[in-house]
């Protein structure tokens, strides 16, 4: 009826203005002040259900209040101290020695050379997050930089260097570089350790070469998934290596001059391309939109594996063909599909690709196999390889997610049943007889 109507509307009315005057109470001032509007609006909420009519409701609610205020600072004590404390440091003073030899035979080192000595440390980023020893962020500076000439040896075979009352501290990553033949090159990085008085820091330096012939593919993996029965993504691994003595880069330069390395051409159609070696500043896209081409500037040292991980994304279709020129030598290549993802390679006939050896592999993921095929026979510098992909794409959800969603049902129902108990609690308390007063 109307005049249920306008009783129930002006309770509330009541209600609103007691919850504002809640609100604007001065003795709540300064926790309303120190906290997220969210926060106030929140207890204005309960006071419009629970009805600030009732003193009990009222005392209780702040009560709760206060202890809420007291476990909000209690917890901002903790983390306070947990984000700015300080890492524990220990000065030391040591002497950094070695000697620079000459990788390439035949060749001396020249006089004049200086190599430069430096202390690298982690220290907290400046936003006050913790130096975390599992992988979190972390500012890394240069403490130290000092310089040093090479005293030549017996027929500049060997140079030594010396670095004299080294102000450094346990952690700090020591190494010495110099620049030779048109590159940086220089010695295995070193952490210092407590107690130590004296570091050895050894150098073997090497001539350049541009010939293609020096540097090989030992390995290539390309590891294929299916976000989509229409778009492929591969991640690949690359790992090069010299043939000799020598380091090498190509003949060829970026637009703003920059040596290129070593470059891999991508199948037609690629995009999305990303890499994960780093510093990825180190990588320029080539070639064309729709033939993009890969380029390493980092020099390819001797003695070391040469590795950079990169992936990309293909449009997909049944019987899509994967067409690559490969530049240098390769050894062994890889292709990896998840077994369940009902794609395989195979021959143009539809009957299984005679250049690969089939095998499983249930390394890649633990509880997931891959099918891998392995090229028989070694690709030569200036190949080619063609393959096909044949078979409709089986997307699998990932367990994440479904656990994800089961977390989501989980919580609604909980939100559910909580809506009910306090409409439950409203019916029940309109319903009820008044007190008398």
């Amino acid at each position: 009826t109307r005049r249920a109507a306008a009783a129930w509307l002006r309770q509330v009315i009541h209600r609103i203005t007691s919850a504002i005057a809640f609100y604007q109470d001065e003795r709540d001032a300064k926790f309303f002040r120190a906290r997220p509007r969210s926060t106030a609006t929140g207890f204005v909420l309960i006071n419009l259900i629970i009805g600030t009519n009732q003193r009990r409701w009222r005392h209780y609610g702040r009560w709760l209040m206060r202890s809420v205020v007291l476990i909000i600072a209690l917890c901002g004590l903790m983390e306070s101290h947990v984000l700015r404390a300080d890492p524990t440091t220990v000065p030391l003073t040591v002497t950094i020695v070695g000697s620079a030899t000459s990788g390439t035979a035949g060749v001396a080192l020249p006089a004049g050379l200086t190599v430069t000595l430096h202390l690298l440390r982690a220290r907290q980023p400046s936003s006050g997050a913790t130096i975390d020893p599992n992988g979190g962020a972390v500012d890394i500076f240069e403490a130290l930089t000092r310089n040093a000439p090479i005293t030549l040896g017996s027929a500049g075979k060997t140079a030594d260097y010396r670095f004299d009352a080294i102000s450094t501290e346990i952690g700090d990553l020591a190494v010495v570089t110099t620049t030779y033949d048109g590159i940086i090159q220089g010695s295995a990085p070193v952490n210092i350790a407590a107690n130590m008085t004296t570091l050895t820091l050894p150098t073997v330096l090497y001539l350049g070469s541009h010939d293609p012939a020096a540097v090989k593919i030992v390995k290539t993996q390309q590891l294929l998934t299916f976000p989509s029965s229409r778009l492929m993504q591969v991640l690949e691994t690359v790992d090069w290596i010299t043939t000799g003595d020598r380091f090498y880069v190509s003949s060829l330069a970026t637009p703003d001059g920059t040596p290129i390395a070593v470059s891999l051409s991508l199948p037609i159609g690629a995009r999305a391309i990303a890499f994960n070696t780093a510093p990825i500043t180190r990588f320029v896209v080539g070639g064309t939109l729709n033939a993009p081409i890969v380029e390493d500037t980092q020099p390819v040292l001797p003695n070391a594996i040469h590795e950079i991980i990169f992936s990309y994304q293909l449009p997909y279709d049944f019987g899509t063909p994967i067409d690559r020129d490969y530049v240098y030598a390769t050894d062994a290549l890889q292709v990896l599909i998840p077994t369940d993802a009902g794609v395989v390679v195979s021959a143009s006939t539809g009957a299984a690709d005679p250049q690969f050896t089939v095998t499983q592999n249930t390394t890649v993921e633990k509880d997931r196999p891959f099918t891998q095929y392995a090229l028989k026979a070694p690709l030569k510098a200036g190949g080619r390889l063609i393959y096909r992909l044949a078979g409709a794409p089986h997307i699998a959800v990932p367990q994440d997610q479904g656990a994800g969603f089961g977390i989501l049902l989980v919580l609604g129902g909980g939100l559910i049943i909580l809506i009910g108990l306090v409409l439950g609690i409203l019916v029940y308390v309109r319903r009820s007889p008044r007190s008398a007063r």
